[in-house]
């Protein structure tokens, strides 16, 4: 409910110069003193410990311990531990958390890749002995035992933001959740002429 340079100012930040006149004479886009306010949907932030046993790098992982990927393990819990997590802390008190969110329905994952990658890939991660032991689906895509479980939950999170935010439950919603998913296309890694 409040212009950005109002919400700038109460949080001690200086706004442009341009911008402070008008703050001073209350002429910086106050529709917000005009309209009521309208009832506050909040932020949704979704996350699941599920996404924390994909493993890209065999544990234990040590800071200037050799070569680790940046997506591993720690990336999540930097964001979401409950103690130390950058998420948990005064400055994203009014979100609301879904911790544990919901395995995706295969139904849904079949709306952007072919069932036989989806097969694969599960098929590949049940073959891997030991819950951090590394596997390979391609050169760039690393895979543990559990990965499958938490790229079903990783995108069952991301159904059940569009879920929320589609029917006005939340304002907008945040995933942190892993395996990115990124290097996944149709049919399995993306590939281009790059």
């Amino acid at each position: 409910g409040l212009t950005a340079g109002r919400y700038a100012t109460r949080r001690g930040l200086a706004p442009p110069p341009e911008l402070r006149a008008k703050l001073a004479t209350g002429d910086a886009g106050g529709a917000e003193a005009s309209q009521p306010a309208a009832p506050r949907r909040r932020t949704l932030l979704l996350t699941s410990e599920t996404c924390m046993k994909h493993h890209t790098v065999a544990a234990p992982i040590r800071r200037g311990g050799g070569d680790i990927p940046p997506e591993n393990a720690l990336r999540l819990g930097v964001l979401c531990d409950a103690n130390l997590g950058i998420l948990r802390s005064s400055e994203f008190e009014n979100v609301d958390w879904i911790n544990d969110a919901p395995r995706a329905q295969l139904g849904d994952v079949l709306r952007v890749h072919e069932y036989s990658y989806v097969a694969k890939l599960e098929q590949l991660c049940r073959g891997l002995q030991g819950s951090e032991t590394i596997g390979h689906v391609d050169p760039d895509t690393t895979i543990s035992a559990l990965s499958y479980e938490a790229a079903m939950h990783a995108a069952g999170a991301v159904c059940a933001a569009v879920d929320s935010v589609c029917t006005g439950r939340s304002r907008n919603a945040f995933c942190a959740v892993r395996p990115p998913g990124h290097h996944a296309g149709l049919r399995g890694v993306v590939v281009n002429d790059n």
